[in-house]
């Protein structure tokens, strides 16, 4: 695995090398020796880093053969081959556009329930208006 890719994910995400370290129950200097390349990523180090960061373990295991990360937001320098995940452009795209649509979906349900929520809170609110008025009126 190339070594900037794990400085890569770590600063995408906005972490510290400590704190990647403890999500690898290892020090910070020999995290430090893993983004440097000094030491080689173990398969249970690539495990616990797919979890972190929410990609495939091969990422980190196969020097040189990179995927697309999606995940990342604004680093769009994440340049992967993602035809060993898909096995046609069309896959991909028909993937995250189901994602997409899922969280499209989660967006307008939330939605519904927040709208409840507040018609309940200003049925309460008129409530405890009404009761107020009740008391000042004694």
């Amino acid at each position: 695995m190339a070594a900037d890719t794990l400085r890569f994910f770590r600063l995408a995400k906005d972490l510290k090398q400590q704190a990647v370290a403890e999500a690898l129950h290892i020090s910070q200097s020999t995290y430090s020796d893993l983004e440097t390349g000094k030491v080689a990523i173990s398969e249970q180090q690539a495990e616990e880093l797919a979890r972190l960061y929410d990609v495939s373990k091969d990422v980190f295991l196969h020097e040189g053969k990179t995927v697309i990360n999606h995940n990342i937001g604004e680093h769009s320098r994440s340049i992967h081959n993602f035809k060993q995940y898909y096995e046609s452009d069309q896959d991909f795209l028909d993937a995250h556009i189901h994602k997409i649509d899922s969280l499209i979906a989660s967006i307008h349900e939330e939605k519904k329930q927040l709208y409840t929520l507040i018609e309940g809170l200003n049925e309460e609110r008129k409530s405890l208006v009404s009761l107020l008025e009740r008391m000042l009126d004694r």
